[in-house]
């Protein structure tokens, strides 16, 4: 069954960080440090402050603040018989699918260890009934959010109104017999907030997503309750 979304011409009009509360839950949830005997609680600083110049790769600027980024994940969203959900757009009739990565900054698929994520959500258009993945199709972006000093909610940066948003993939390459692939792709806000995101780094593979019951007019993300898959196994819902 295919679902109905409003126009991508529509969704520029969508306020960038939207894509809301999000949980790692179980045992990836970031564990709450105690603080250390005489010693004061310490604000979380961008690993390079007030960066002038190009930005590095494998980085997340926001602003001046830029902040080492390492491993990504990407999800994509499947129905409840694990087959992807196809979005109709309302004025051209296209079928687009939807995803979204995860970026962190932990070496490894250890994402209890990382304290800074960024989701970018976006379309993907389809082919001839075909799922296209997001280096193939056309992209459409969703939403950002980022989290800096962990998932819990008052570490989402707030990006503010935006004018201007895209995102990029340029190579995606799944890993093969349990080895990382690779991944190259940008994700740019310009909003109250200027956020940019250059990543070419390891790709811990494609994980089937099913958005959990909304909760205060907010989706929540459980990322470890998703399953590794091969997409080229799933198939278009119909």
């Amino acid at each position: 069954m295919k679902k109905t979304l409003l126009s991508l011409a529509a969704l520029a009009f969508v306020a960038l960080g939207s894509i809301s509360t999000v949980s790692c839950g179980g045992d990836d949830s970031t564990p709450t440090k105690p603080n250390q005997p005489n010693q004061p609680d310490q604000p979380n600083q961008p690993d390079q402050p007030n960066q002038p110049g190009e930005q590095a790769i494998n980085t997340l600027r926001i602003d001046s603040d830029e902040y080492k980024m390492e491993g990504s994940r990407l999800y994509v969203y499947v129905n409840d018989e694990n087959k992807i959900i196809g979005y109709t757009d309302q004025q051209t009739g296209k079928v687009y699918t939807k995803w979204f990565f995860v970026t962190f900054n932990s070496s490894g698929d250890n994402l209890s260890a990382a304290d800074k994520f960024i989701f970018s959500e976006f379309y993907v258009s389809t082919e001839n009934e075909q799922v296209l993945y997001p280096h193939e199709g056309d992209i459409s972006l969703i939403g950002v959010d980022a989290y800096i000093g962990g998932l819990q909610s008052g570490n989402r940066v707030e990006l503010g109104n935006a004018t201007d948003r895209s995102l990029v993939v340029n190579t995606l390459v799944e890993g093969q017999n349990n080895a990382a692939g690779t991944v190259a792709y940008t994700t740019t806000v310009n909003a109250d907030k200027k956020l940019s995101l250059k990543i070419n780094g390891e790709l811990y593979g494609t994980y089937m997503f099913k958005e959990q019951p909304q909760a205060k007019g907010q989706k929540i993300y459980r990322i470890s309750d998703s399953v590794k898959v091969n997409p080229s196994s799933l198939k278009l819902a119909k």
